[in-house]
């Protein structure tokens, strides 16, 4: 299974403090591949939302698009996170890899990039 996202230090140092892991470990366990970064980093852009609100008077549009940048998520998985909205996990069917359900719909299953691995010029 090929990943495009990946866990920085800060990130990593972040979920050890809340399980307990060793940083270590988190890479580890990253590095393995078991690690869901996508859905680490909505839960750590999900703590920070908490902190943020009660300790700045920043705006919630405000706060939504630090935490995009902060963990470079869109701003639907941000929304997705801090409020509970409900989102339709997809997967490719030919690798595995997580996809949009826009991405799945229009491509019969599968991810953009097995798609051109399928096109022959």
């Amino acid at each position: 299974m090929k990943r495009n996202i990946r866990l920085s230090e800060k990130d990593a140092y972040k979920l050890s403090e809340i399980t307990g892991l060793p940083v270590e470990g988190i890479h580890q366990i990253d590095g393995l591949g078991v690690l869901n970064v996508s859905e680490a980093k909505c839960i750590l852009a999900s703590i920070d939302w908490e902190r943020l609100r009660k300790k700045t008077k920043l705006k919630s549009g405000q706060i939504i698009k630090l935490l995009c940048k902060e963990y470079q998520l869109t701003t639907y998985q941000v929304e997705c996170a801090i409020y509970g909205k409900k989102r339709f996990l997809c997967y490719c069917k030919k690798c595995g890899s997580q996809i949009s359900k826009a991405e799945s719909n229009r491509n019969e299953g599968l991810c953009d990039d097995c798609v051109i691995e399928s096109i022959n010029l």
